[in-house]
């Protein structure tokens, strides 16, 4: 049997969170294992960065190291993995479940963080993890067996409970990387060093073992170079820097999310009961343990670095605990003992960290790199029901089925199950199955998790969500509606005030006829209107979305000289005598014929027409050398005529026009008055009633409007915004007074299907 060891310290000299006591931690555990334990100093690597000129601790010498302890262990020996230093934590990405929301790492000198470990420990090899960092509580995902609270929520009201957690959740939705967003119960400090005094009257320096992201991504510019590092691309720029000497976790986050590779030491991945009922509690397991954590603190919690100011001793907290330990007794002692013991050190210490006992399954889950020809059962039924199994070989102690169930009814459900039920649904027309292709997998992915549902949403994230959208909208819908109430409007119907009395009851007659149709009208402009005043006329009962209307026009034939006899989709209005109409089509020839004429004091106010319409359809859907032909040459005539002289790409009443409506009441730019129109003026309207609308008991109005940022007047995002916010916020109110006064707790995820291992069909 053999005993190795790899001890890790990291102190970060000359940066701004340079801790005292990591490296003295592995001085003292290296002393202890070949004093104590029997370890021979050549099968102990040592990894500080207080030397130089020794290998010094990134990320990627200690995953190499690490790999070697494991992969030179046999059956029988006793490995020991020990670190010391900074422990962060990243937000998981979406597609991504994590118990905490966040994955723990271990801070390796060069900043290249270790979020896992991929490699397999024999059976029967026995690897023990002492982690004296900040948040290493979470360092292994798959725990089955623990001592402490990492998933328990802290004995404290309910009220502060959830106040914390929705502040917590705001700021790092906010991408705000706060230390009191990220702050557990125990050692709930920043990562500066504080004067405090211990039981024993000793006065020492603290600082916690954390190394807060705002902070880490400093350190990681100096260290790399790039200055464009952001919260939510930490991921993406360790790929970026060090590419295959990344953490595997955080190359997948960029392409596959999943959850076989999770927690600094993903090897230890099976099947797991856990039950945190609080200290030494019983666990029942399937699979006998070859991976045991020890943990200076929970996941929420935050481990201290002690610097004593009478005597210069340096330490950690968690670590000193055990060399206290050990140093008072020759006895064996178990690893339950061990946290128990040190849990009460701490606590006499006045220490916050709460230390715990994590435990593994036996060996890493893989999926084989190929796989066995499947084995096809088909059964029939009278409901014409096909079902199909085939099982896949794993590298694991479980084979994991699949199942087809191919159901064909009348619109047959075609379900896929593989190991964890996954779950594909679809309907089918008809139903055909020739072979059964053996899948081609790239290695240790199954493409069938990413179907998998998202982790389930605490009540905090529920209420956070609709808390946010409430805060957002709200001012948002104010916003709005506050620049639609400042746009001035003057609206102005005269359909059927320009129609003479004695035409009242036959106004197609008068429309239709010869009489004069000029109209007087009187506008008094009720408050201050800044140029440009945007003139408009408005139509209602007006269908400019007919499809037979839409479609009566040709859009070559509007752009190029050459396409002038594609008249094809016109008709009516597609040819004079045997000679193309252009522009043709119903579209253009309804042209908008009426006049506005303003005056104010006597004094003409000039309109202006010039860039009314879009710029895009001036330059590419109307030709600069396509000019009028025929237009408004037969009969009936529809509306305005146009200038042959003048090409289209100029007619902008016509292109302004061409755009056709959705809604039935449309609103079309007739020109902008480039004069400041004073509060009190009287506007004289002297305008020609051409266009007819009385056909279809349509209606006819002059708009004078300002605009804001917002465009013109329309108090419907406003009010919607308000509303959907109101309703958000009514919800968030309402689920946290549900929630406060009865509160109902999450069920463990552990236990659903897609987290525990694959143990068979079923």
């Amino acid at each position: 049997m053999a005993k190795k060891a790899l001890l890790i310290g990291i102190n970060y000299p000359g940066t701004a969170v340079e801790l005292r006591g990591c490296v003295n931690d592995v001085r003292r555990m290296q002393k202890c294992l070949i004093d104590r334990y029997g370890f021979s100093n050549k099968d102990i690597t040592v990894l500080i960065d207080t030397d130089k000129t020794s290998i010094q601790p990134t990320g990627k010498n200690i995953r190499e190291a690490l790999k070697k302890l494991i992969a030179e262990g046999e059956p029988g020996d006793v490995l020991v993995f020990h670190y010391s230093g900074h422990g962060t934590r990243l937000p998981t990405e979406e597609g991504l479940f994590d118990a905490t929301d966040y994955d723990e790492c271990i801070t390796p000198c060069d900043m290249n963080l270790i979020t896992d470990m991929v490699a397999e420990v024999k059976k029967g090899c026995l690897l023990t993890i002492i982690s004296d960092s900040c948040h290493s509580g979470g360092l292994i995902e798959e725990a089955k067996e623990q001592i402490g609270e990492s998933y328990v929520n802290k004995p404290r009201s309910r009220i502060v409970t959830f106040l914390v957690s929705i502040v917590r959740s705001l700021l790092t939705t906010c991408g705000i990387s706060s230390n009191d967003s990220q702050r557990g119960s125990g050692g709930g400090h920043d990562s500066f060093t504080r004067e405090s005094e211990l039981e024993d009257g000793e006065t020492v320096d603290m600082k916690t073992r954390y190394l807060p992201l705002d902070s880490y991504i400093t350190l990681l510019k100096e260290q790399t170079g790039q200055t464009d590092i952001k919260y939510g691309k930490i991921r993406q720029t360790l790929v970026k820097v060090f590419g295959q000497d990344s953490s595997p976790n955080v190359m997948l986050s960029n392409s596959v999310k999943r959850n076989a590779h999770r927690g600094l030491l993903s090897m230890f991945v099976g099947k797991r009961e856990v039950n945190t009922d609080g200290a030494g509690s019983e666990v029942k397991s399937k699979h006998p343990n070859n991976g045991i954590l020890l943990s200076g603190c929970q996941t929420d919690q935050r481990s201290e670095d002690v610097y004593v100011t009478r005597t210069g001793k340096s330490y950690g907290a968690f670590s000193d605990a055990i060399q206290t330990i050990l140093s008072g007794t020759r006895k064996e002692i178990t690893n339950k003992e061990m946290v128990l013991r040190a849990r009460e050190i701490l606590k006499k210490q006045k220490f916050g960290q709460r230390p715990a006992i994590m435990a593994t399954t036996a060996s890493f889950f893989t999926i084989a790199s190929s796989f066995s020809e499947p084995r096809i059962q088909i059964r029939s039924s009278k409901r014409t029901s096909l079902s199909l199994q085939y099982s896949i070989p794993y590298k694991a102690n479980s084979r994991s089925r699949r199942r087809l169930v191919v159901s064909s009814v009348s619109a047959p459900k075609v379900e896929l199950r593989t190991g964890p039920d996954y779950l594909i649904s679809s309907l089918l027309s008809k139903v055909c199955i020739a072979s059964l292709q053996r899948p081609q997998l790239p290695w240790a992915v199954d493409p069938l998790r990413l179907l998998l549902p998202k982790s389930p949403q605490s009540v905090q994230n529920v209420i956070l969500t609709f808390l946010v959208s409430g805060v957002v909208f709200i001012p948002l819908g104010a916003i709005c509606l506050f620049a639609s109430q400042g746009v001035i409007e003057i609206v102005d119907q005269y359909d059927i005030d320009c129609i003479p009395l004695s035409f009242r009851d036959n106004k197609v007659r008068y429309i239709q006829g010869i009489e004069d149709k000029r109209c007087n009208r009187t506008i008094t402009v009720t408050k201050t209107m800044k140029n440009p005043v945007y003139v408009y006329y408005q139509l209602e009962n007006y269908y400019q979305n007919h499809r037979r209307y839409v479609k009566s026009r040709q859009d070559g034939q509007l752009r190029s000289p050459k396409d002038e006899n594609d008249v094809k989709s016109c008709a009516p209005e597609d040819t004079v005598g045997g000679e193309p109409i252009v522009p043709c089509g119903l579209v253009a020839w309804s042209l908008f014929n009426d006049t506005y004429d303003f005056t104010r004091n006597n004094q003409k106010l000039s309109v202006n027409k010039k860039d009314i319409s879009w710029k895009s359809d001036r330059d590419s859907k109307f030709g600069k050398n396509v000019f009028p032909k025929n237009f408004q040459k037969g009969f009936p005539i529809g509306g305005k005529s146009l200038d042959p002289k003048i090409p289209l790409s100029e007619q902008e009443d016509l292109i302004v026009w061409m755009r056709t409506a959705a809604l039935p009441i449309f609103r079309k730019l007739y020109g902008k008055i480039d004069t400041d129109l004073e509060a009190g003026d009287t506007i004289n309207v002297l305008l020609q009633n051409n266009y007819n609308t009385y056909s279809f008991n349509g209606k006819k109005k002059l708009v004078l409007s300002t605009t804001s940022w917002l465009g013109g007047r329309n108090d419907f995002l406003g009010i919607a915004y308000l509303t959907v916010g109101s309703i958000c916020l009514s919800l968030a109110v309402f689920f946290s007074v549900l929630y406060l006064a009865k509160p109902r707790q999450l069920g463990d995820p552990s236990y659903l299907s897609w987290n525990r291992s694959a143990g068979g069909g079923r």
